[in-house]
C-alpha cells in the first residue's frame, strides 16, 4: 500500500462514523486513515477488499474495511471496533 495515496470516504463510511459515536466512540477521518495506512495487521476481505486493523485502547480493535484502487484507497464499507487484539 503506498502510503501516499489519497484516503476516500463513502458516505455509508462517514455514517458508521456517526453509528459508533451514538456508542461513546468518537472517531474521526485522520483516525481511520492511520489505520488504512500503517496497519497493526492486514486480512483479506470480500471481493477483493482488505481490512486494516490497529488495535486502540484495552482489549479493543478497530476494523476499517478499504479497496486499494489505482488513484487512491477507498474506504468503501465500513469501520467498527470489536473487543479483542490484533
Amino acid at each position: 500500500m503506498k502510503k501516499g495515496n489519497p484516503v476516500r470516504f463513502s458516505e455509508h463510511a462517514l455514517a458508521k462514523l456517526d453509528v459508533l459515536a451514538a456508542h461513546g466512540w468518537r472517531l474521526d477521518t485522520d483516525q481511520i486513515e492511520a489505520v488504512v495506512k500503517e496497519p497493526d495487521r492486514i486480512e483479506e476481505g470480500y471481493k477483493g477488499r482488505k481490512i486494516a486493523q490497529r488495535g486502540i485502547g484495552t482489549g479493543h480493535v478497530l476494523r476499517v474495511v478499504f479497496e486499494e484502487l489505482p488513484d487512491g484507497i477507498l474506504n468503501r464499507d465500513h469501520v467498527s471496533w470489536a473487543k479483542g487484539e490484533v
